[in-house]
């Protein structure tokens, strides 16, 4: 029997790393895991949120759906280098439930497309503040109800405008009360109609934003100190934080461009560095504070559907769409890097079918890019499957350029898979050259400091193999030029501009990725071996083959 669905995205929530000890209370998370089956080494497919999710609800590597980029400091969303999602490129989990006969709705944050809602005064607003708490606009919603914006992906009952933007009504502080506010009405409104005899499967998404809302900690620690929270216990910071000069020399030198443009995006660097690193400890506080935060919504949506008369019949997926590295090897976000603090991330399912198997943990690796076969799994339209077969026929009519998804269904027999990770977003590189604070304060534009480059002169791409090589699990990232490369080499030719750096860690003796083996005789086979098996898994999800020219701008 197809089974409902309902998925709770979070943002920017990374998977515990194995030196963090903190003890947060998030009984929501608890309650999930006690329930279900932990995917301990899952992994996203692209970083950041605009690529990541288009992986997510596609399938499909960034080779293939070709969004790559991320709004947000230099770029707007009308940005010449912004490529969003088009609605008639490939199929996507919407358009594939609603082949299915599903009702699939979607709430909370899209950062797929340019979906906002205009009209002569801006942005259609469907929230407002009011000090620390955000107020539903009934007039507004009913203009995105009406227009329906998601429709051509799939989706219905989207609620806009993006959380997304430095104004305090786009955090998820303000937002997240609302949206879980919204997934509550949708599931009490569902479970009458199922008392009144409906019975037609459904799928909600519940996206929240935090903890995301740690972008902030820049402005928010020195003028809203108020909306950090409180009561957190303190964790230590990362080990692999405070590199020296000779650490420094060894990394790819796009991370230490990106360190300092970073720094100049937000506002004077000097400044910004001392509120990362002189107030670490509360820096740390305001994440956990975030992801506690965000918990208490999660709880509400779970009890609202454990208290519907279908909830027996319903399946409940929690992931993020990427991590974070709160200042992990000198950085912080989620950019120009494939270290575990960004690419793994929580991935829970309870399910109906997994009620034997509840509290379990899987260590086998898998991907966000097999995601959306997981959840046509669920809907009873897994691989070899009649109504599988059916989709396939649909979809192959509406979209014949659409390539096989790469990923497995997590609940199915399945062999384990090398994850493959890729990432060309260069948040820094845009039409936007003044520091985010210039944005509030106009007159200081004049100011050079706050003038920044984008970053330059060197590879900003960089691809990641996790694999397991005599059962002992290895990750080897590289950097490339998106902008034409030869991949599977570090040399330069005419076709690349920049030489790319290679990193291997080895993550059963140094989960910290302190240690760069990449290079070294003593591992120089098993250097090879991954190298020959990223580029098998390259192309495995669309992406070029070993030799071939690489575009991925």
């Amino acid at each position: 029997m197809a089974a409902n669905v309902v998925l709770i995205i979070t943002d920017q929530d990374r998977a515990r790393p194995s030196y963090e000890r903190v003890a947060l209370r998030c009984p929501a998370r608890e309650r999930l895991r006690a329930s279900g089956l932990s995917f301990e080494q899952h992994r996203i497919a692209s970083a950041a949120c605009v690529p990541s999710r288009a992986s997510m609800f596609t399938g499909h590597s960034p080779w293939v759906h070709g969004v790559t980029q991320t709004d947000g400091l230099a770029k707007g969303h009308d940005d010449p280098a912004m490529r969003w999602l088009s609605p008639t490129q490939l199929p996507t989990l919407g358009h594939c439930l609603r082949a299915l006969d599903y009702d699939a709705a979607y709430l909370g944050k899209w950062h797929l497309s340019a979906a906002d809602l205009r009209d002569g005064q801006g942005t259609v607003a469907t929230v407002r503040r009011e000090g620390r708490r955000g107020v539903r606009a009934p007039a507004g919603e009913a203009r995105y109800r009406e227009a329906n914006p998601l429709s051509a992906f799939g989706f219905d009952g989207w609620i806009g405008p993006e959380p997304h933007g430095a104004a305090m009504h786009n955090s998820g502080t303000i937002r997240d009360p609302l949206y879980a506010e919204q997934a509550v009405e949708w599931l009490r409104e569902r479970g009458r109609r199922f008392e009144g005899g409906e019975r037609k499967p459904f799928f909600l998404a519940v996206n929240f934003v935090n903890p995301h809302d740690i972008v902030f900690w820049p402005e928010w620690s020195v003028f809203r100190p108020r909306w950090l929270g409180s009561g957190v216990p303190s964790s230590p910071p990362p080990p692999t934080a405070g590199l020296g000069v000779k650490e420094l020399l060894r990394e790819p030198p796009v991370r230490n461009q990106y360190r300092d443009r970073y720094l100049r995006a937000y506002g004077p660097p000097d400044l910004i560095r001392s509120a990362y690193e002189l107030r670490g400890e509360a820096y740390r506080r305001f994440y956990h504070a975030l992801i506690e935060r965000v918990d208490r919504h999660i709880a509400a949506v779970l009890d609202a559907l454990d208290a519907q008369p279908f909830a027996e019949q319903t399946a409940v997926i929690w992931t993020a769409d990427h991590g974070e590295l709160l200042g992990a090897h000198d950085m912080h976000q989620k950019w120009f890097n494939a270290f575990e603090e960004t690419v793994r991330v929580p991935f829970v399912v309870r399910a109906p079918q997994l009620r034997a198997r509840a509290g379990q943990r899987v260590e086998e690796r898998s991907s966000h890019l097999d995601l959306l076969p997981t959840i046509l799994g669920l809907a009873g339209a897994g691989k070899g499957t009649a109504a599988r077969a059916r989709l396939e026929t649909q979809l192959d009519e509406r979209f014949p350029k659409a390539r096989p998804w790469p990923g497995q269904d997590l609940l199915a027999e399945r062999a384990e898979l090398d994850s493959y990770f890729v990432t060309a977003d260069a948040i820094v590189n845009g039409n936007q050259r003044l520091a985010a604070v210039t944005r509030r304060a106009p007159a200081l534009r004049r100011l050079s400091m706050l003038h920044y480059t984008p970053i330059d002169g060197c590879a900003t791409g960089v691809e990641a193999l996790v694999g397991s090589v005599e059962g002992r699990p290895y990750k080897l990232c590289q950097t490339f030029d998106p902008r034409g490369t030869v991949l599977d080499t570090l040399a330069l030719n005419p076709r690349q501009r920049f030489p790319g750096e290679r990193e291997l860690f080895d993550l059963e003796a140094d989960p910290a990725e302190a240690r760069n083996l990449a290079g070294q005789s003593a591992t120089a086979q098993i250097e090879a071996a991954l190298v020959r098996r990223l580029g098998a898994a390259r192309a495995a999800v669309g992406g070029p083959k070993a030799g071939e020219v690489a575009l991925l701008d």
